[in-house]
């Protein structure tokens, strides 16, 4: 099966289709975390809600601005047997955009409407993000990912 890296257009759009991502941090010991989040896109970057405690917010804190996480979005289409009598010739037909980049906490409270909004936009979008109350946003923490590298891989 052909192997593509994906061009801008197909990246947006694989982005917009897919709801979760896996984040993955390490942490100040080398021992790495990776928890399945929900995503959006805005203005260049990528922002997902959590909690206001936990593991990944501890891991984000001590980082101190480095480059510190990876969030990877996949989808599995299926697989393409290439041999009726041998298991091991199969191949998963899979797309991949894999994010490199400095995971931070949003501090502004402008910002975290506003990616608040494009989460509920692209995952409940039969919501309306207007009508979220500020101590709903005040009790969730948003972090955003500032994207250093992204890489692609296509299954076609």
């Amino acid at each position: 099966m052909p192997r593509f890296e994906m061009n801008e257009q197909q990246i947006d759009d694989f982005l917009q289709k897919q709801h979760t991502a896996s984040l993955s941090l390490v942490d100040e010991d080398g021992v790495p975390y990776c928890v399945p989040v929900h995503f959006a896109q805005a203005t260049g970057s990528f922002y997902i809600h959590s909690s206001s405690s936990g593991k990944k917010l501890d891991i984000i804190a001590k980082s101190k601005g480095m480059i510190n996480s990876c969030l990877t979005v996949f989808d599995i289409e299926g697989y393409k047997y290439k041999s009726d009598d041998n298991p091991c010739r199969i191949s998963t037909k899979f797309n991949s955009v894999i994010i490199i980049g400095k995971a931070e906490i949003v501090s502004d409270y402008d910002e975290k409407i506003n990616a608040l909004k494009a989460i509920v936009n692209k995952l409940t979008p039969e919501f309306s993000a207007d009508k979220m109350l500020k101590a709903a946003i005040e009790a969730v923490t948003i972090i955003k990912i500032n994207p250093i590298k992204v890489t692609t891989k296509a299954y076609m």
